[in-house]
């Protein structure tokens, strides 16, 4: 966890950088404009001296007026800032404050988090190490669910399935439910069997999940496995089929030959 935040903390430090530099020319534009426009107020003696007193000390200097809008910007207390002035100086003050509520403090700000977002996920998938721990993480928790599944199929808890236990489980909804859930697109226990099965007529538990890790994925590699086991059925028809054939063909030439032998005591 801790190196994970490192990792995203480390990989934002460019954006951070830039994103202030960004802020704080927002801010530096806001707070001269603003401090510049109540100049004449604040000198104005007609006016309530109060009023004049914290328009000064808010936005009197420039250092006072640039802490201002960085209050506005960060503490969300802009409502405390602008109302004063928009209700001794002008409610015209409602057209500079609201411009720049919307666009600084709403849309900018919120553009420069998401992409902080957007940096910080780009370096925790990019992160090899990372990576691997996820990656065990999930098929930890995966083999943990085959497990799960092995010993709902196995109803005599003998440590293994037989063809009868596997078709009677996969006729069930819940059970292709939770084949789905697994990834895994299965729909005849037969032939699942016969992949998992090693030719003792049962599947151990170490053989049901190296099948089934084999078989999971939207590839749909138990669709392959099957169609590799119909090839090899196919493979060793056709080899039987040749041996046959050449055996009848080397009974045609023994039967030839030996009629060819034959013929001249015929003659004789």
């Amino acid at each position: 966890g801790l190196h994970k935040l490192a990792t995203a903390c480390t990989s934002a430090l460019s954006t951070l950088f830039w994103s202030l530099i960004l802020l704080f020319l927002f801010m530096m534009l806001a707070s001269l404009v603003i401090g510049n426009l109540l100049q004449d107020f604040i000198e104005d003696k007609k006016h309530d001296y109060d009023d004049r007193m914290w328009i000064w000390k808010h936005f009197g200097t420039a250092f006072h007026s640039m802490v201002t809008i960085f209050e506005i910007t960060f503490a969300g207390n802009w409502p405390q800032r602008s109302r004063p002035v928009m209700d001794t100086v002008t409610p015209w003050w409602v057209v500079f404050f609201g411009t720049y509520i919307v666009i600084v403090v709403f849309a900018v700000i919120r553009v420069i988090g998401a992409i902080f977002l957007k940096d910080a996920l780009d370096a925790t998938s990019a992160d090899p190490e990372l990576n691997v721990h996820a990656k065990e993480a999930q098929l930890k928790n995966y083999l943990e669910k085959l497990r799960l599944f092995f010993n709902a199929l196995d109803t005599t808890q003998d440590g293994d399935i037989t063809r009868e236990e596997l078709g009677a489980m996969l006729t069930s909804p819940k059970i292709r439910t939770y084949l789905s859930v697994l990834d895994l697109e299965i729909y005849e226990g037969s032939k699942l069997f016969d992949m998992l099965d090693d030719g003792q007529g049962r599947v151990t538990y170490a053989d049901f999940v190296n099948g089934l890790v084999r078989f999971r994925g939207q590839a749909r590699a138990f669709d392959v496995f099957e169609l590799q086991m119909m090839v090899q059925e196919s493979e060793s028809n056709v080899i039987a089929e040749m041996h046959e054939l050449f055996n009848g063909q080397l009974q045609v030439a023994g039967g030839q030959a030996a009629f060819q032998r034959q013929k001249p005591h015929d003659f004789q």
